[in-house]
């Protein structure tokens, strides 16, 4: 009954409806748009990193 109820239910927006015949070429997309992200956020992290170094690089020689 309990999965019958959750069927009933409106459509959830955690996930996504794909075709069957599309579903390995959006696993792969998936794939890369989280590595994507991931390099994305290490990008991020360094350039907030770089931004701590307030004097011009001549002092630090």
């Amino acid at each position: 009954d309990r999965i019958i109820a959750r069927l009933q239910q409106p459509y959830s927006l955690d996930c996504l409806p794909v075709e069957a015949e599309f579903q390995r070429q959006f696993s792969e997309l998936l794939l890369k748009a989280a590595s994507d992200y991931g390099a994305l956020t290490t990008a991020i992290a360094d350039f907030q990193w770089s931004q701590s170094f307030r004097d011009p690089p001549s002092i630090w020689a």
